[in-house]
């Protein structure tokens, strides 16, 4: 019993990130989120930015995106690409709506669970409490996932590319940059 269960976590440590190794490069026509490179030196403090369109062209060193139908294309250097992401779609309202209910209703038995402990009991007991928090969560989730279902997005990660530079500050010598 025990070589199998040893067996089984090392494929589940092993088989995700031979499976993510497989991954191939998001195609012309897909919807892509673009979030790149910060520069503190120009825009401070603030989040980095996110380009959200389609993407008409990828090559070794750029890519295009159509942010909007009635903009122009828009190029972006692969090297300024931070992370990228995919889009899987909106899901359907009902499929929202159920997956708001879960997650909310396990937030909410959990939140007002914890809210009961102590002296100051507003619940005669901790079921009463988690049940009562999974009831409104579960009915938040249930309207707010119906009514604004959301657009979900997967990771893809670029390949690591090496830059060879002259390093022109310092005078002779080379710099050498890696990024992923």
């Amino acid at each position: 019993m025990r070589p199998i269960l040893a067996v089984a976590l090392a494929s589940s440590l092993v088989l995700p990130a031979a499976a993510r190794a497989q991954e191939a490069e998001p195609q012309p026509q897909q919807r892509v989120l673009v979030t790149l490179v910060r520069q503190p030196e120009v825009e401070g403090s603030t989040p980095s930015q996110m380009i959200r369109g389609t993407l008409l062209e990828i090559d070794a060193d750029s890519m295009t995106i159509q942010v909007h139908p009635g903009s122009g294309p828009l190029r972006v250097s692969r090297g300024a690409v931070r992370r990228l992401y995919v889009s899987r779609g909106v899901p359907s309202r009902t499929r929202s709506a159920a997956a708001g209910a879960v997650s909310w209703g396990v937030a909410g038995a959990l939140s007002f669970w914890l809210r009961n402990q102590g002296d100051d009991r507003e619940y005669g007991s901790d079921r009463d409490a988690a049940l009562a928090g999974a009831a409104a969560g579960g009915a938040l989730g249930l309207v707010g996932g119906a009514l604004f279902p959301r657009e979900r997005w997967h990771r893809v990660r670029l390949p690591a590319r090496v830059t060879v530079a002259p390093a022109l500050r310092e005078g002779d010598g080379w710099t050498v940059a890696v990024t992923r």
